[in-house]
């Protein structure tokens, strides 16, 4: 591996890079600047905040390189930041906050930054877990490449607590008529919720699967594709000492 990106600035994203370096010192390493920022989840009541940002330690490791804005890495990689539509945009400002100057203010994401793969005439769009609305970010992304991504991997950022009221329930399905709309096929997971899951697959059916730790994208077929879900019989096997290489095209793995 001599590439890493973090989408942005939470512990749950950037919590493991220290220990990456440690047995790869070499892999380049991309960050937002504004990750660097202080980031807290509000807690329920009057509980006060929880710090949600990642080790202050990381920027200054030597492999990790502070961007800022969009970045084209080579002919297959690049990277675009400050998406700011308000299309069915998560609504996650009365909880996740960033602190500045000892305030706590709804945190923006500008820390936020999305990866896409090229691969002769297709792109694929690695969204993290687009805290700022997959179709606004699929917008930026019409607007910055002159199409639309073959697939998109990521988390949508619609798990909640609490069960959705019939109205988020049918602002749900309208979100993934428009989804349905670009053609994109999605492979989703994280923080998108089973719940959540299970409305966008209600409208977008084999547009979208839901993709647990380990599996790989994209498969062949559906059925392949589900077929890695299913529990299997024997106990769980170390993992491979090399990656898996699938002729023709390029495979992509999950992080356990």
């Amino acid at each position: 591996m001599d590439t890493v990106i973090i989408s942005h600035g939470h512990y749950d994203h950037a919590g493991g890079v220290q220990s990456f370096t440690d047995l790869n010192p070499d892999a380049a390493i991309y960050i937002q600047s504004t990750a660097a920022g202080e980031f807290f989840r509000k807690k329920a009541g009057n509980a006060g905040y929880k710090y949600i940002g990642m080790d202050p330690g990381i920027p200054t490791l030597p492999q990790v390189k502070m961007i800022t804005g969009d970045l084209v890495i080579d002919d297959e990689l690049s990277l675009f930041t400050g998406v700011r539509g308000t299309r069915f945009k998560p609504d996650t400002g009365s909880v996740l906050k960033e602190r500045k100057n000892g305030r706590y203010t709804a945190d923006a994401f500008r820390h936020e930054q999305h990866l896409v793969i090229r691969e002769g005439d297709d792109r694929t769009l690695f969204c993290g877990c687009a805290h700022t609305g997959i179709l606004n970010i699929l917008d930026d992304f019409r607007k910055k490449y002159g199409t639309l991504p073959k697939t998109v991997i990521g988390g949508m950022h619609l798990n909640k607590p609490d069960p959705f009221t019939p109205e988020q329930e049918e602002s749900l399905r309208d979100m993934a008529e428009q989804l349905s709309g670009t053609g994109c096929v999605f492979y989703t997971g994280h923080c998108t919720g089973e719940p959540a899951f299970r409305i966008l697959k209600s409208v977008l059916g084999s547009q979208i699967q839901y993709v647990r730790c380990g599996q790989l994208v994209p498969a062949d077929t559906e059925e392949d594709f589900l077929e890695q879900s299913r529990p299997a019989a024997v106990s769980i096997p170390e993992m491979p000492s090399k990656p898996a290489v699938k002729k023709g095209k390029k495979t992509y793995q999950t992080a356990p």
